[in-house]
């Protein structure tokens, strides 16, 4: 990634858009002294793996959770939220807490044996500030 493409990635997202929005060729007239990243949805995708965490989970219930539904109603969402909803969507006798429980075990399973996915771009850009002195 060369430097305009990063610094038309970081002008998208000192203007409030995402980091990973698409490229730009703005000059970029700013002295940064440090980046600030968000870490879930910037750094890493973690909604895919929420995604297949629950439907494993709701696997073993008879329920098909569908990816267009989890997109629309279930990500960014807390847990027990989520454990509500699903328990109302697909009719199950499991309490909020049980379901949201048994998410949060198989997500640890999970993160004890892996690690949720970088976004892309996320390498580059951090070692490019690094390469920058910018922390």
């Amino acid at each position: 990634m060369g430097k305009q493409q990063v610094m038309g990635l970081v002008t998208n997202y000192v203007q409030g858009t995402s980091i990973f929005s698409a490229h730009t060729n703005w000059e970029f007239n700013m002295t940064l002294k440090a980046i600030l990243y968000d870490h879930d949805g910037t750094l890493v995708d973690s909604e895919t793996v929420h995604y297949q965490i629950w439907s494993d989970v709701l696997a073993d219930f008879g329920a098909d959770l569908a990816i267009q539904d989890y997109k629309q109603f279930h990500a960014g969402m807390p847990t027990l939220a989520n454990a509500q909803d699903i328990i109302e969507r697909f009719d199950l006798t499991h309490t909020a807490s049980v379901l949201a429980a048994l998410k949060d075990e198989a997500t640890q399973l999970f993160l004890e044996n892996d690690k949720f996915p970088l976004m892309p771009g996320v390498m580059e850009s951090i070692h490019f500030f690094t390469d920058h002195d910018i922390p």
